[in-house]
């Protein structure tokens, strides 16, 4: 069983009401007509990963991509990025991750350990360590 579950995605920014969707632990399901966003879902959390490039339309005022994670052992990580960026805020009240602003590349305080951290990997792959669980 996973750790954690993504609990809300937001797309936000200028004048414009924020979209969001939230989630439930478990298996969720998105679906509907062609052409109503079900794959910016997959963008966003791309997005808040650390690719570099999202579909989003700065022209429609949207600047802003947030997602919530909630972890099993009742903390959250928010994970907030502009879309003009290539840093990562993180908020978050689980230890062993710390509220910080987070690279998308490079070694140093990169938002791939994050990610690694939630899913029980507390050191990086390269160092040949590994550590339980959060």
């Amino acid at each position: 069983m996973a750790n954690f579950y993504i609990k809300k995605i937001i797309v936000s920014g200028g004048k414009n009401e924020p979209s969001s969707l939230d989630f439930t632990e478990g298996l969720n399901i998105v679906c509907g007509p062609s052409n109503t966003g079900k794959s910016y879902i997959i963008e966003c959390l791309d997005f808040l990963f650390g690719n570099r490039k999202i579909r989003l339309n700065q022209n429609a005022g949207i600047d802003t991509v947030k997602a919530i994670v909630q972890v099993k052992n009742g903390g959250t990580v928010t994970f907030e990025r502009k879309l003009d960026t290539l840093k990562i805020n993180v908020s978050s009240t689980v230890s062993g991750i710390d509220s910080d602003t987070y690279n998308i590349s490079g070694a140093k305080n990169n938002i791939s350990d994050v990610w690694l951290t939630l899913i029980g990997i507390k050191e990086t792959p390269t160092t040949g360590r590994m550590q339980h669980p959060v």
